[in-house]
């Protein structure tokens, strides 16, 4: 039976089931969408859904109201409302009419994994009892929907492993296992480090944590351990050190300040953790903090100069100590290209995007937006081969895709960019920036691109400025260890701590006023921006289109 059968057939028996039911027999009032719709009340009404399912989860109307709030949230797109009732669908009235026809809502099997992967991931750090039996019928019948297609990927496997054992599952547990791709060894070993019970929660972690690198989903697998150590077992150093790791890595900065003084205090000569601390303090610390935190570093840079971990010490030291005034540098000329920007808005604005990926090949994107002439310019090469290009004009565009290589020509349609940006401040004091790039085919979308970043409110002044470019920095985990200029350039070096072994990540910054450009080289990106007029952005070109 096709899916569009499935769906179609669960629907309609559903519906006929509804109609055979008597209302009187309901014990309490059933929240009414229909109404509250109608009045516009539709957060009001998922509301009251999810207060009738947290008191009556097993009740005989449990899974219609899921599915009427489901349907009410799709039709008004609220996607984490979809997500929240389907998964109550499928977890707690699988073997539903309701819940099967919730199930029939996905693509394919794959798809349906996906899902339930993200259920498990989001609960495995504090996974007991009664989830993972709700989880793993929600498992049961979206295998039983969608066939073997479900029980694939080694990390749902795994997950879902844990979630059986812990349901007392033995049947899913070992058909999960049985699925697990032999030919990774790390994936094996990762499984006999969670099921081996002659091996104890800390070996487990550990081993696990180690692991992480090659299989990924080691790292929900420490979490769900980690989540269930005893108050003092989470003391010791090596368990303090696997949850300062996980932090840091998901720059989780304020959690793991507590944390990391707890591990140097109890190994105080470890380079490790007295780098991890002391970058801690200089990020969400005082002024009293980050100096401190410096003098650790050169402390422990002198008295132990034959460590792995001196040379991290020293440079983070020094960035940390002369942080303050490389950022009113850098303040001070991005505030003047904006300045720049305000009086003479540039009428062409060019950006060149490299990839240079792990295997060896290339991939380089070039725009051009020239406002004045009310041209783009868009092309996308891998290898040195034009994959996709356009260009457009008032007359019309032309386009290429290199699987069909003909170069179309839409006389009098183009396709233009609508740019969007903006940056806002949410309640915790970070920032979100917002950058869109929509179409038209209208000349008119080609909105003045500078326009728009110089009248944000974040930008307009000199403090604002210095609260965003801090943000964007210090509290990304990033230290200037260079600011200076050189023949009219500012030159800006940032380093950040690689958090699983000595040495930095880096990125340096190139912005030159007086030639209009800018470059940014991260790891394997490197980004150009010219922007002027003409002749100022002739240096940067595009790639030669097809003939």
């Amino acid at each position: 039976m096709t899916r569009h059968n499935r769906t179609v057939v669960s629907l309609v028996l559903f519906l006929g089931g509804v109609c055979c039911w008597n209302p009187a027999s309901a014990v309490e009032t059933v929240p009414d969408p229909e109404p509250a719709v109608a009045a516009g009340r539709v957060d009001e009404y998922l509301v009251s859904a999810r207060a009738y399912l947290a008191t009556h989860a097993n009740g005989d109307r449990a899974a219609r109201v899921a599915l009427d709030a489901l349907m009410v949230a799709s039709t008004h797109r609220k996607a984490a409302a979809v997500t929240e009732f389907k998964a109550i669908l499928v977890m707690d009235h699988g073997k539903t009419l309701a819940g099967r026809f919730a199930l029939s809502q996905f693509v394919d099997g794959k798809g349906c994994r996906e899902f339930l992967d993200g259920i498990i991931s989001k609960n495995v750090g504090s996974l007991r009892l009664p989830m993972a039996r709700k989880y793993i019928s929600g498992v049961r019948r979206a295998a039983e929907f969608w066939g073997p297609e479900v029980l694939s990927d080694d990390g749902f496997l795994l997950k879902t492993a844990l979630a059986a054992d812990l349901a007392g599952d033995k049947a899913v547990r070992l058909q999960c296992l049985s699925r697990l791709k032999r030919d990774k060894p790390g994936v094996a070993r990762v499984a006999k480090l969670v099921f081996d019970p002659e091996i104890d929660a800390i070996k487990k972690i550990v081993g696990l944590q180690e692991l992480s690198a090659d299989v990924p989903v080691a790292t929900d697998l420490v979490t769900h351990f980690l989540g269930r150590l005893p108050e003092a077992s989470r003391a010791r150093p090596e368990i303090l050190r696997v949850s300062g790791n996980n932090l840091l890595s998901d720059n989780r900065f304020d959690e793991a300040r507590d944390v990391l003084r707890q591990l140097v205090k109890a190994v105080p000569d470890d380079g490790q953790a007295v780098v991890w601390s002391a970058w801690t303090e200089a990020i969400v610390g005082d002024g009293v903090e980050v100096g401190a935190a410096v003098s650790s570093l050169r402390s422990f840079a002198r008295k132990h100069e034959k460590s792995e971990w001196a040379d991290t010490a020293t440079r983070l030291a020094g960035a940390v100590a002369g942080h303050r005034q490389r950022l009113s540098t850098v303040v001070d000329e991005f505030g003047a290209v904006l300045a720049d920007w305000r009086k003479a808005p540039p009428q062409l604005v060019k950006l060149q995007l490299v990839h240079s990926l792990a295997n060896g090949s290339k991939l380089d994107g070039f725009v051009s937006f020239d406002v004045a002439a009310k041209q783009f310019e868009a092309t996308a090469v891998r290898n040195g081969g034009v994959a996709v290009a356009i260009r457009s004009a008032p007359m019309g565009s032309r386009l290429f895709f290199a699987e069909d290589p003909v170069i179309y020509r839409l006389k009098g349609k183009a396709i233009f960019p609508q740019p969007r940006f903006s940056i806002t401040r949410d309640v915790d004091g970070s920032f979100k920036g917002l950058v869109q790039l929509t179409t038209s085919n209208k000349p008119t979308a080609m909105q003045d691109l500078t326009g728009m970043i110089t009248s944000s409110e974040w930008l307009s002044s000199r403090k604002k400025l210095a609260e965003v470019v801090n943000h964007l920095v210090i509290k990304k985990g990033w230290h200037p260890s260079e600011a200076v200029h050189r023949e009219g350039e500012l030159r800006l070096r940032l380093l950040r701590p690689r958090v699983g072994r000595p040495g930095f990540h880096e990125t340096t910054i190139q912005l030159d006023r007086r030639r209009q450009r800018m470059t940014v080289r991260l790891n394997r990106f490197d980004v150009t921006i010219a922007y002027g007029n003409t002749k100022a952005t002739e240096w940067l070109a595009g790639p030669d289109w097809p003939e």
